[in-house]
């Protein structure tokens, strides 16, 4: 299964003004507890980090939040989307 992967590049404070304005405060602040050069993954970002911020305890709502704020931090320049490798059938294959 393929999973997704960002890592942080810039600091919440290093990033332009004229792109900042458009974040919303809790926005900023979640994404302002990543650190530079970190990698995170989203689902997990999802799951662990995104209900210390939040109030609501619906996961959908959680999961929207979440992703949202990850295509924000992507948006901004604060975050890097790591490609995805795929595995060939070669990678299995044990010489003899």
């Amino acid at each position: 299964m393929q999973r997704l992967h960002y890592t942080v590049i810039k600091d919440i404070n290093a990033v332009d003004s004229s792109h900042n304005s458009s974040t919303s405060k809790q926005c900023k602040k979640v994404l302002g507890s990543l650190k530079i050069g970190e990698t995170i993954e989203a689902r997990q970002f999802v799951k662990e980090t995104i209900p210390k911020f939040c109030k609501t305890v619906n996961p959908r709502n959680i999961a929207n939040i979440g992703y949202r704020y990850l295509r924000e931090g992507k948006k901004i320049g604060m975050l890097f989307e790591n490609s995805i490798e795929k595995m060939n059938y070669n990678c299995f294959l044990i010489p003899f």
